[in-house]
Order: C-alpha cells, then structure tokens, then sequence
C-alpha cells in the first residue's frame, strides 16, 4: 500500500535579487498562485511529507511523479530547473543558485543522479504530470546527496518586470521543494577544510573571504564561526566577526565575509586566525594571505563608500585636461585676432603711400 499523497507548495519571491530560504513544503493546496504541485511519495521515501527523501540501491532506476494542478482559466507552462545545493555567503543551505562553488571532494552531485523535463504544460483548469527520472549510483555511499526541484511560470507577467514610480520592479514566484537520496544509514563523521582567503566585495562593499569547506556527504547544522585578521606578525586586531547558526550543505563551500567595516582595503601581508565549532567538534586554522596593491586599489574602486571619490579622481585630471585645452584655445585664437589687426593696420598704411 502507497504512502498518503500530501500535497504541498514552497514559496520563494525573487525581488531583483534572490532571497535565500530553507526549503519547507507545506500540506496545505494553496491556489493563491494559480497552481500547485503534489509530490506522489514512493515506499522507500524516509520520513513524513515534505521534501523527497528517498533510501535507494545500487544501480536502482526510478521514477517518482509529481502532479500539477492548473487553477487558472488559460494555459500553464512551468519551466522546471533541478540544482544541487550549496551554502550562500550568509551561511544559508541555497537550492536554486549554481553560481555558488562545489567542493573538490564532491564526487557526485544530485544533478547527476536525477534528470527531469525542461518543462511541462497543463491545460486550463486542469492536471498534468512529469517524472524525476532517479539512477542510483553502481556503489553504495555514506551520506546523503541533495538539491532542490525549482517550478517557475514561463512568460510570467510578474517576470517580465513592472514600473512604479518610474522604478523597475522584477518579481519572480516559485515553487521548491527538496529532494534528498541516501543509501545507508552509517553515520558521517564531520569535517572542515579552510580553502583559501582573498578580497571580496560583499553588498558591493570591501570584505575578506574565508572559504571554509564541509567536506563530508552530511548537511552541518548549528555551526558557529569566529574569524580574527591581523596584520602579519603583528596583536593588534583590524577585523573581526563572529557569526552562529551556520548552515552547510554537503561537500559545498561558504565564502564566510569579514567586513572591512567601511574601511578601505589596504595592500600588504594579513594573517587571518578562524575557529569553528558545531557543539561536539572543533576546528582552528591559521592561515597568512596578501593583498596585492593593484587588488586593492581595484576593490576600492568598486566599494560603494570611495567609488564616487574614486569617480573624482578620474574627473580631476580629465578636467584639468579640458581647462588646459580650452586656455591654450583661447590663447591661440586671441593671438591670432591681434595678428590679424596688425596685418590689417600695415596694409591700409601701404595704401595711403
């Protein structure tokens, strides 16, 4: 006998920018939208509703459906996306952007696992299916693999973008759910890896990046950073954040952002000293890191706070150029004109002679 059929729908508005959430499906059908979706849960899917979990074989093919319901009065067509899940800079799980970076250790990902349609069509006021077409790896593995299924309305009128008061507004609604595959129940050990630090502009404004990497097949949970940069072989402190309730998706990396507190990046050599723990294991890393003087002169270009001083910089010269061309026109012209007069004055003299 088949598991109950829930039916459930995620919300995810993207106002210009994507805004990061946990994936939860609710059980409720909501028609606010014009559609919903309802997951058709197979027996070998681990615990209750909401995103798919399913324990797999090796070598196992399957195919789970999900149903579509169109409320709307005309014609649906959902673009379908399937995405691994990585961790965004503020220490969120992201199942939507693949912009963000994998781990080396990463071997497989659910994007190479799952397939699906690019998109599907439901006639109005209908229902419509498509499938995850599922092929488990030939070796079973510990840990989990992870991503998420994004549903989007083609053409949506809200997508292309509305005015008001002359300000561009670009809204997308779409659905997410998760799907998760595992194929025992050994449990993963955590762990840590410090990748490498460098500049980064954050919120377009000077930032240290510290990559730390969750290079196990486990989503971490509950994890607290801390991260102190100091000039090298030197106590004083220039920089510091601590930051909790970190989120990892697995074998994903975090780009975890020191801010410069509105501070100009300044080239040289900077020692930065991490410590990062989940509330049973601990990590500590050291790690030395240079700022080219070419790298900070290009960050500060792009920082909010001195790019329009940098704009000055640029326009101070230019105008100076301009002054100097104008006078040196003016000069010219006014020379030529006295020239002119006096050419005229020794002509007329000849004449009266």
């Amino acid at each position: 006998m088949s598991k109950p059929q829930i039916k459930g729908c995620s919300l995810i508005i993207f106002i210009c920018l994507w805004i990061p959430i946990h994936v939860n499906a609710s059980v409720e059908n909501n028609r606010d939208f014009g559609y919903s979706y309802t997951i058709k849960y197979p027996q070998n899917q681990v615990g209750d509703g909401g995103a798919l979990n399913i324990r797999m074989r090796p070598n196992q093919t399957q195919r789970i459906e999900i149903e579509i319901k169109n409320y709307d009065t005309k014609e649906l067509t959902l673009a379908i996306t399937l995405s691994s899940a990585r961790t965004n800079v503020n220490g969120v799980i992201d199942y939507g952007n693949t912009q963000l970076k994998k781990d080396p250790s990463m071997k497989m990902e659910v994007t190479d696992l799952v397939q699906v349609p690019d998109k599907v069509s439901v006639a109005a006021t209908s229902i419509a299916h498509f499938f995850l077409e599922i092929k488990a790896p030939n070796k079973a593995y510990n840990g989990i693999i992870t991503g998420g299924v994004q549903l989007q309305k083609v053409e949506d009128s809200l997508a292309k973008g509305e005015t008001t008061d002359g300000v561009s507004i670009v809204n997308k609604i779409v659905y997410l759910f998760g799907i998760t595959i595992s194929m025992s129940d050994k449990r993963v050990t955590p762990q840590l890896k410090l990748r490498k630090v460098y500049p980064m502009l954050n919120n377009s404004m000077n930032a240290i990046a510290i990559e730390i990497a969750n290079v196990k097949a486990l989503k971490m949970k509950n994890l607290t950073i801390d991260a102190v940069i100091k000039k090298k072989n030197q106590k004083e402190v220039l920089y510091e954040k601590k930051q909790t309730k970190i989120e990892l998706a697995p074998q994903s990396i975090m780009p975890y952002s020191v801010s410069l507190d509105g501070q100009k990046m300044q080239a040289g050599n900077y020692t930065v000293y991490v410590h990062a723990t989940d509330g049973e294991k601990e990590w500590q890393w050291t790690k030395n890191f240079n700022v080219t003087i070419e790298k900070a002169k290009e960050q500060n270009q792009q920082d909010v706070n001195f790019a329009r001083e940098a704009s000055k910089e640029t326009r101070w010269p230019m105008a100076a150029f301009l002054v100097g061309i104008s006078g040196l026109g003016c000069f010219l012209y006014c020379y030529y004109q006295k020239r002119k007069k006096r050419y005229s004055k020794r002509k007329k003299k000849k004449q009266k002679k």
